[in-house]
């Protein structure tokens, strides 16, 4: 392989590199927002987990003192 070759080949394997790495980067962009709304989603689920918990403790809490102050 020649000189010229070479050199020729080693920048068009720099340009396809740099293309993918492109690529990359716009589908990376592109995914953004979905991720934003996947982790937002996901934290509001958990939030509304943790108040249903919170309420279902409290509840078993009040019931269980109303049954204590029945049988006094």
């Amino acid at each position: 392989m020649g000189r010229k070759a070479r050199l020729r080949k080693e920048l068009d394997l720099e340009k396809r590199i740099e293309e993918k790495a492109a690529i990359a980067i716009r589908q990376k962009a592109k995914r953004a927002p979905m991720v934003k709304f996947a982790i937002r989603f996901v934290a509001v689920l958990l939030f509304t987990i943790g108040l249903l918990y919170a309420g279902s403790l409290i509840n078993s809490r009040i019931v269980a003192q109303a049954n204590q102050e029945q049988k006094k």
